[in-house]
């Protein structure tokens, strides 16, 4: 799979740190099938680097999205089901 976001965002990174660091979060990310750039959207704090945080996070509409997939996947976690709260009540 490719990820043609996290290449075009690899080669505005010119710090070693800032490249080693954007590699690894590439690696983690690309092993769950998604890119660096959206796992840093999704969750901002995952890196330290300002740079790369900045590159990540350039595209505001996608950032907004990301924090509404977020919210929405958290939420779906927290909300207890009913069904198996009550029993049969709710069959």
């Amino acid at each position: 799979m490719e990820y043609p976001e996290d290449d075009k965002i690899l080669r505005q990174l010119v710090d070693p740190v800032d490249l080693e660091a954007f590699r690894n979060l590439m690696a983690n990310a690309h092993a769950m099938g998604k890119s660096a750039a959206e796992m840093i959207r999704e969750e901002p704090g995952l890196t330290s680097r300002p740079r790369i945080r900045q590159l990540c996070l350039k595209d505001k509409g996608k950032f907004i999205w990301a924090q509404l997939r977020r919210f929405f996947r958290n939420f779906g976690r927290t909300w207890p089901d009913h069904r198996r709260m009550h029993g049969e009540a709710f069959n």
